[in-house]
């Protein structure tokens, strides 16, 4: 069969191309002839665009830093091409937001994971991400761990939701928020499913890494929150006798031996796969702390159902913490029992797969 799938794949950022890679390896495993579709929304292209017309009509050029930022974000888009044309498939058509799409030459396409659906992120509800495009009559569509943001919906927009799920030949979402939000409103409990990242191996992910020069470090990685979780593991440094080593979510000015502004998804992955301990408030970056069985902390300055949902599912939620509590005292993860627990995970998710692409 010839699956397409539609995601967040030219986003830079570590967790979406990643999971953009699981996907494709995932599908490959069963077989299968893969794409990804290369489909862009408006809001995600302008995000990861270097903004060249604003740059001059704000006359950002007379500042030194703006200079500085752009070129780190430059480096930074680099690593992430080179890593796209490396390690995915990406389909030779272009598809665009607002316009008349047919992707009709696949016989299954899957939609997700990551925030696909989350209005906020998408610049509204997008129709493609909701499965709504000219196809062949016999394509399935499948919404893979699924995630949205629930939070300010409007009738209309939750009238738009129950509409489009009917679009769906199946649909399995990532974290039980999203489960019980669904069946609010339809009364279908949806299955949970992992993210694809968390089904591969250790050594899958492994051999996309490469060697660090660092050593003895805390490796730090924020998408929300970034310079409290800094601060919060300086703390830890302190505690643990480390270096830290801080991967930004956003390439930007901060010029120093433990910032790394423009490193790539290899680099990324790398950097936690060496770590000797990992602080985050990323669901991707706890991913990968699991993945390379890291002993980690997620600082909590607010509520993140992503991170909770996911330790939750492993049993090992006494890693997200309150500032203040004193890391050497925390029980150590017993990854042979988070082992088991994903082990499980994985079984019901491959299940779900199996049903479509076996």
């Amino acid at each position: 069969m010839k699956v397409g799938i539609i995601t967040f794949h030219n986003a830079i950022n570590y967790g979406a191309v990643l999971q953009t890679y699981a996907t494709q390896t995932i599908v490959q495993e069963y077989g299968h002839d893969v794409e990804v579709i290369d489909y862009h929304n408006k809001k995600i292209d302008r995000l990861y665009s270097l903004g060249i017309r604003n740059f001059i009509k704000k006359r950002c050029y007379l500042m030194p830093i703006s200079w500085l930022r752009n070129y780190f974000f430059y480096k930074r888009k680099k690593s992430f091409k080179v890593f796209l044309r490396e390690q995915l498939n990406i389909s030779s058509e272009r598809y665009y937001q607002g316009k008349k799409n047919y992707i009709g030459k696949y016989d299954i396409i899957l939609i997700g994971s990551d925030q696909l659906w989350n209005k906020k992120i998408t610049g509204g509800l997008d129709n493609v991400y909701w499965g709504e495009f000219e196809t062949s009559p016999k394509m399935k569509k499948i919404a893979w761990s699924i995630c949205m943001n629930n939070d300010n919906l409007t009738q209309e927009d939750i009238k738009y939701i129950i509409e489009h799920l009917n679009l769906f030949t199946a649909i399995s979402v990532r974290e039980k928020s999203l489960q019980k939000f669904l069946y609010s409103i339809t009364c279908n409990k949806y299955i949970q499913t992992l993210d694809p990242t968390l089904m591969l191996q250790r050594e899958q992910w492994e051999n996309l890494c490469q060697p660090v020069s660092e050593h003895n470090y805390i490796a730090v990685y924020a998408v929300q929150d970034e310079e409290a979780t800094i601060s919060f593991a300086r703390e830890v440094a302190k505690q643990l006798n480390k270096k830290i080593l801080i991967i930004r979510s956003k390439a930007n000015y901060y010029w120093t031996k433990e910032n790394k502004e423009y490193c790539g998804p290899r680099e990324f992955l790398s950097y936690i796969r060496y770590a000797d301990f990992v602080v985050t408030t990323s669901f991707h970056g706890t991913v990968f702390s699991l993945v390379f069985q890291k002993q980690f902390v997620c600082p909590k300055f607010r509520s993140n159902t992503r991170i909770e949902s996911l330790l939750n599912t492993l049993d090992v939620k006494h890693r997200v913490i309150e500032a203040g509590i004193e890391v050497r005292t925390l029980p150590a993860i017993d990854y042979s029992e988070v082992s088991n627990r994903l082990l499980i995970a994985r079984q019901n998710t491959k299940q779900f797969i199996k049903q479509f692409l076996a």
